[in-house]
């Protein structure tokens, strides 16, 4: 079976993102996302992460769960991409090219259908 190759756009924040969390002890946590090595599968993928401690904790013990820091701040991240969700071209804006839905960078990329 052959795949073709398509092209479309995706918000900026898709790729690296990150975002301030104070928590209830009055720390401050960074919760990040971007690549992340995926040795399961021999090679990268994208995935939140905290540097909070339970999270710290969590990641060798139960992988891919999440600590409240990650599940409050994903809820910001804005994940347009024209493959899954529309619409099909991003906004553009003073001669650039934005994301429809928070106005952050769009990026034009190209993906197996």
């Amino acid at each position: 079976m052959s795949r073709a190759v398509d092209s479309g756009w995706m918000c900026s924040r898709n790729t690296n993102w990150s975002k301030r969390i104070k928590s209830s002890s009055g720390a401050t946590y960074i919760v990040s996302f971007g690549r992340v090595a995926n040795p399961d599968e021999r090679g990268c993928m994208h995935d939140y992460s905290c540097t909070c401690p339970d999270f710290q904790f969590r990641k060798s013990s139960e992988p891919r769960k999440y600590c409240k820091h990650i599940l409050r701040a994903k809820r910001d991240r804005c994940t347009w991409h024209t493959q899954f969700n529309g619409p099909s071209m991003p906004v553009v804006e003073e001669g650039r090219s934005v994301c429809p839905i928070c106005r952050s960078d769009a990026i034009p990329i190209r993906f197996l259908t």
